[in-house]
Parts: structure tokens; sequence; C-alpha cells
């Protein structure tokens, strides 16, 4: 039976950016009432800063250009106070933001680290630990840019633009009418822009984690590099795979770069425009057209254009968001292969009868390691599996420990199809002394005391006399 998500059903969702968006925004759904709060007060702080621009164009018109004083210091004391609101709750949904989207984080790390924990063995030898590193930490953190950050900045850019264009509309239809014709040539190169630089992001991220994975590689092998003066081959392997990053990230940022000075551009032209329509109808006379409403209308515009910019600004991150979050959900979408099946056998002790019956087994299907493998090992006997290397002795453990599921023929474990037998029930009672000594960041105590947490000192104490290691 085949497990996991198909590879044509992973391929047609990190082809598809909006799915892979609802999922990423699916982590903020625990959140929702900070997401309204937050929404509120952004749009809330958005909309006194709309404002700004006509209240400016009031202060010239009935301030400067009347010669009031009175009515001068009135303007300034309510754009004062408009400022000065704005920024306070700006600084308080900031907070807010910032708190859930760290929440968020947690929940993603948590539940990838949970999933790979509950991933089988064979996963794991198909992949490199620098890759899997990679994706918990720089794939978390364009997520988290995306999340703390990109997330607000998205909702303030959307709100001014609506906001902007209401009062463009509100104050002279005929200059918002001239500003919006470099809206459909804005909209050409945004879907063309982002056409070409979503494939060179997922390439940037995948370099990325390449290199993290020879990085981890030599870390951890610098004894032997050393041992065999392999330092230059070790420096010329980086450099290569640094080389690779850097011409992604090249290409990756330079498709990406485009869009803010081509936006800026189109923004200022926006500007020119209005400009000379407003003045040749203040000219001619034509319309309600006063130097305060060419003012404000300027203002608007290029107002206009900011949040088209910050939101062009903002097309980097979540790319670079995107295509992490991609490489996470393909770990979480992949299923273990061994897991228990619905009734699975509990043993509470274990006696050690070990029976293999024509056992056959393969890493790879067309490369068979084991056939038709036939033994039994009864209780309270030392068995040796002798054989050169190649042969399947570590196969047969593997097999033992459930790390793989035979191909052909069964495993029995007192009687008892290993398959059918509960994993926590035989790993608890298994004991294994890898080929390859691994020793955690801690103390030798602790690293003896791995195989049964709840051991006294003293029992870890006796185990290591028994093992010679006191």
């Amino acid at each position: 039976m085949h497990r996991g998500m198909s590879i044509d059903k992973r391929a047609a969702q990190a082809n598809n950016p909006v799915k892979g968006l609802k999922r990423l925004l699916s982590y903020l759904k625990p959140y929702r009432l900070q997401l309204v709060i937050v929404t509120v007060l952004v749009i809330i702080s958005t909309g006194l800063n709309v404002l700004n621009p006509y209240l400016i164009g009031l202060t010239i018109d009935r301030a400067l250009i009347q010669l009031d004083l009175r009515e001068l210091l009135r303007m300034v004391i309510i754009l004062l106070s408009n400022y000065l609101i704005s920024w306070l709750l700006h600084v308080l949904y900031g907070q807010i933001m910032a708190e859930t989207a760290q929440k968020a984080m947690r929940n993603m790390r948590q539940g990838l680290f949970d999933h790979m924990q509950k991933l089988s063995i064979s996963y794991y030898d198909k992949q490199q630990a620098g890759d899997l590193l990679s994706r918990l930490t720089n794939d978390m953190d364009a997520i988290n840019q995306l999340l703390s950050q990109n997330f607000t900045s998205f909702i303030q850019s959307f709100s001014s633009l609506v906001g902007t264009l209401i009062m463009m509309f509100a104050l002279s239809l005929s200059l918002t009418l001239a500003a919006l014709i470099v809206i459909p040539l804005s909209l050409v190169v945004t879907r063309l822009i982002m056409k070409r630089s979503r494939p060179a992001f997922q390439n940037l991220q995948k370099t990325l984690g390449d290199l993290n994975s020879l990085m981890e590689e030599d870390i951890g092998g610098q004894r032997v590099i050393i041992a065999y003066g392999q330092q230059g081959r070790s420096l010329v392997d980086f450099k290569v795979r640094n080389q690779t990053v850097k011409d992604a990230g090249i290409k990756a940022n330079i498709l990406a770069g485009l869009m803010p000075p081509i936006m800026g551009m189109l923004s200022n032209l926006d500007v020119i425009v209005v400009v000379g329509v407003g003045a040749y109808l203040l000219i001619q006379g034509i319309g309600n057209v006063t130097v305060g409403l060419i003012t404000s209308f300027s203002e608007y515009t290029r107002r206009f254009g900011r949040p088209l910019n910050q939101i062009a600004n903002l097309f980097n991150s979540v790319m670079a968001a995107l295509a992490g979050a991609e490489r996470i959900f393909e770990v979480l979408d992949t299923e273990p292969k061994i897991v228990d099946c619905e009734h699975s056998v509990h043993l509470d002790m274990i006696e050690g009868r070990v029976a293999f019956e024509d056992v056959s087994f393969g890493y790879d299907p067309d490369t068979r390691v084991l056939n038709n493998i036939n033994f039994v090992a009864v209780p309270g006997k030392t068995i040796a599996l002798v054989g050169p290397t190649g042969a399947g002795k570590t196969t047969i453990i593997n097999l033992l420990s459930r790390f793989y599921d035979v191909d052909a023929g069964r495993i029995l474990i007192d009687g008892n199809d290993l398959r059918e037998v509960c994993q926590d029930d035989l790993r608890r009672q298994l004991g294994i002394v890898l080929q390859d000594t691994f020793l955690f960041a801690d103390t030798v105590m602790e690293n003896i005391r791995y195989g049964r947490l709840d051991a006294t000192d003293e029992e870890v104490v006796q185990a290591a006399k028994l093992a010679n290691a006191d």
C-alpha cells in the first residue's frame, strides 16, 4: 500500500503558491482574535495617516493662502494629534503581532520536529542531515520574517491603497482617472517578475540546504579529513557549493530587486501626470481645483504608489517564505513507513525467542541483501553473526529492531509477527549497541541512562561496570 502524498500531488502543491500561502497562514488560525485586533488597529492607524494629505491641503487653502494664523495653529494641532495617535496604534499592533507570530512559529517548529521524530529510518537514510537542519533554521527564518513583519505590512499597504483611492475619488474624479493610467502597466510588470522570481527563490533555498549538508558533514568528519590530509579537497567542495549559493542568490535577488525601482519610476511618472493635469485645470478654471487640492492630490498620488512599492518590497520575503514553506510541508507530508498496526500486540515482558522465516529484504527494491534467511535464536543463548562486509549482519539487526520491514517472509518474536508488535514495547526491551557510536552533548552518565531514563544513578554505574566503561 502506498503511503504519504503522491509525487504528482506534491508537485501540484509546490506549483500553487496560493495553496502554499493558505496552508502557511493556517498556523495563525488559533490566534484569530489577536489577528482581528491587529487588523482593526492597522486600519485605524492607516486611516488616520490617509487623512493627513487632505489636512495639509486644507491648511494651504485656509491658512497659508488666506494668511490666517489662528486657522494655521488649529490645523497644526489637528495634524500633530493625528500623527501621535497613529504612531501609538502602530506601536500597539506591532507588539501584539510580534507575540502572535512567535507563538505560530513555535507551533510550526514543534510540529515539524514532532513529525520528524515519527519518520522511519529509511527516510533519514535518504536525506542529508544538513538539508534537514536547513529546513528547521533557514526556511523557518524566512517564514518568521513573513509572519512577524510582512503580515502587518501587507495589511497596512493594502488599507492605505484603498483609503488613498477613496480620498482621491472623493476629491477629484478627473485627477483620479489621470492617476490611474499607470495601473495596468504596474500589474503587467508585477506578473512578469513574479513568474520568473519564484522558481529562482525555490532554487536558492535548495542550494542553501545543500551547503548546510556539506558543512554538517565536514564538521562531523573533521577528524577524518585532517587524518587523511584532505583539507584542500574539503575547501574546494565548499567553494563550489558556496559559489552555487551565491549565483542562486544573485539571480533571485536581481529578479526580485527589479520590482521596487520599476514601481518607483511608475509612481513618479504618475505624480508628473497629476500635477500637469491639475495645473492645467487650475489655469483654465475648470472644476474646483485649488493649490491645496493639487498639493493634496500630489501626495495622494505618491502615496498611492507607495503601498504598491511596499508590496513590491514584500515580494522578496514572500517568495523566500513560500519556498521555505514548501520544503517544510514536504517533510510534514511524508508519512512514516514503519507504523503500528491497528490491533498491535503489547508485550510487557519479552522472553527473547526470535525466528527468521524465509526472510528476504533489500534497501533498494532492485537489489536484495537477504534472500530466504531462516534461523532461530532461543532465550539465554549467545549468537554471533559472522560474514564479510555487506553480507547482511547489520541488516538483520535493523530488521530485528524494526527499523525496516521485511520484503518477504516474517520475523517472529516470542511467536508474534514483529510487524504486529507495538514498537514502544519492542524498543523498550531491546538493547542495541550501534556500529557507529554517538554521544549526546551531556555527561557520560546521562548518555548511559539514555536507554532507560528512569534508571537510578546506582543502576547506571552498575551498567557501566558491566560494559567495562566505569
